[in-house]
């Protein structure tokens, strides 16, 4: 009985601090952080004005975020950033384990033009739990490798679950005078990372920009983040200004048992062909892509891209999903909706190839189930895809909605480029294919496939079902084209016989 009195007393008193207006909170130095995290050990960093005056504020250290932060990790592993702006002209380092940094109201933390160090703001050479949460992170300077948050234990060791929470990153579309693949900026990166965590935060990319890489490490997530513009319209009716380019949003090297779960793309990426000023040439690289080893150990990757939405993002030369040197792959349950401008060979939605793309050790294992696959490119006489596949085993394309399909094939086989690029034990089963009823009359197919007799083999296309359009061919073939029955339309000058490839059909 004691006991439960006990209890309820202390219900009470908590029940009546959380009624207690946020601006009593902040006046009362004893009250400055949250109730909850009212504990021994934790500290408050302001900006050491009005409700936002806290143990440490950065007025004592030359307004520099850094240094300030530095100050209050000493004193304490829970710190509490009160509302207000900063400025990170060094970055803070945290050593320990089991750190929380959190931000109360959304505090914004800008990097100071002349900061050009890496990293940019939190440099984590912990081994262990280190957690920032609900801080926005600023900058409008494109600065060549910089990253805003460096989670990099000891060599030899591992970063073992670290999370990025609830945070917001914001890149202005500035120019990236001398911006190449290899010297962008990061928003977070991730080395030698287990357990590790980027979760539920929100993106405005930038010009030169890639928002999340993960480097050899193992069992990460990235789930319930949002990458997008700034304005919630369609990309053909965004301003200049409210467009979004960006190099990679998510970038897995050499990663095994990462998840890709429940996360949100919308409009990145220029709208028209030749973009006028500063955004030319500047549009999407990718918006998730994993590159393996070449000569890389027995079953690489164990990836799963699962539950994401996709739309309205633009690619030209490269496509939205791109894994190389991939072992044991699940990509299901996605939505990928509209790439307007993607338009050749090997562009579109998902490109699964060898480690070295025409070359290199093969993708295997790759299954791509149960998406909805809306309109891989602008128009209907284009060369995109909504799958392109080299250098790949044992594919398996199963029971995804294939709609709206302007361009010429939902499937692109091509085994005509580089050393062994061969494509064997394709399945592709129980799908939907539909193409608008308004298409000119184009040849269009299911799956395309362009090389020699010799470089396709086991192949199972049956209990699909193709609207507005054909399952297969027959009669005489465009120039140029040789034809099957067997719901591919060969590029390779000679149509498919028994003896040189094996094809199971049951339409």
């Amino acid at each position: 009985m004691f006991r439960a009195l006990r209890w309820l007393g202390t219900a009470s008193i908590l029940i009546f601090i959380f009624a207690l207006p946020a601006q009593h909170l902040l006046e009362n130095k004893a009250m400055a952080v949250p109730p909850f995290m009212n504990i021994s050990g934790a500290v408050t960093l302001g900006t050491g004005s009005g409700a936002s005056n806290g143990d440490v504020n950065v007025t004592d250290y030359n307004d520099d975020f850094g240094m300030a932060m530095n100050a209050a990790l000493r004193r304490g592993r829970v710190v509490c950033v009160l509302p207000g702006n900063y400025t990170a002209k060094t970055a803070a380092t945290i050593a320990a384990s089991s750190v929380h940094v959190f931000g109360f109201g959304r505090p914004s933390v800008a990097v100071n033009a002349a900061n050009v160090s890496t990293p940019a703001v939190f440099n984590i050479d912990s081994d262990n739990e280190v957690v920032i949460e609900g801080i926005t992170f600023t900058r409008d300077v494109w600065v060549a490798s910089q990253v805003l948050i460096d989670i990099a234990p000891a060599t030899g060791t591992t970063a073992l679950n670290h999370v990025v929470r609830d945070c917001v990153f914001t890149n202005s579309n500035i120019t990236a005078t001398g911006f190449s693949d290899g010297n962008e900026m990061l928003d977070i990166l991730v080395t030698n990372g287990a357990g590790c965590e980027v979760t539920d935060n929100t993106f405005y990319p930038g010009i030169g920009v890639s928002n999340v890489k993960l480097v050899t490490g193992n069992m990460n997530i990235i789930s319930g983040n949002k990458f997008r513009n700034t304005l919630n319209s369609g990309i053909a009716e965004l301003p200049t200004t409210a467009r979004r380019a960006v190099h990679r949003t998510i970038h897995l090297d050499n990663e095994e048992w990462t998840q890709i779960v429940n996360n949100y793309w919308w409009a990145l990426g220029i709208a028209e062909t030749n973009p006028p000023g500063v955004f030319d040439g500047y549009r999407v690289t990718n918006l998730i892509y994993y590159q393996g080893p070449t000569g890389g150990t027995e079953e690489r990757g164990h990836l799963v891209i699962r539950g994401n939405t996709m739309a309205v993002c633009t690619t030209q030369t490269t496509a939205w999903i791109q894994i190389r040197g991939c072992d044991w792959a699940q990509i299901e349950g996605n939505f990928l909706c509209f790439n307007p401008l993607a338009d050749t060979i090997g562009t579109g939605f998902i490109v699964i190839e060898g480690s070295s793309g025409k070359t290199g050790d093969d993708s295997t294992n790759i299954t791509i189930q149960a998406n909805h696959i809306h309109n891989p490119g602008g128009t209907s006489t284009r060369q995109c895809s909504a799958v392109y596949i080299r250098k790949a085993t044992d594919v398996k394309v199963l029971a995804n909605d294939f709609n709206e399909l302007y361009c010429e094939q939902a499937v692109h086989v091509d085994s005509s480029v580089g050393t062994g690029a061969a494509v064997s034990r394709l399945s592709v089963l129980g799908n939907t294919f539909n193409w608008p009823a308004t298409t000119p009359a184009i040849t269009r197919v299911p799956i395309l496939r362009n090389s020699n007799n010799s470089a396709l083999a086991d192949v199972h296309f049956g209990g699909n079902t193709v609207k507005q359009g054909t399952a297969h061919y027959s009669g005489t073939a465009p120039s140029g084209k040789a034809i099957t029955n067997k719901g591919i339309w060969d590029t390779a000058g000679s149509a498919e016989t028994a003896s040189a490839i094996s094809i199971n059909v049951d339409f």
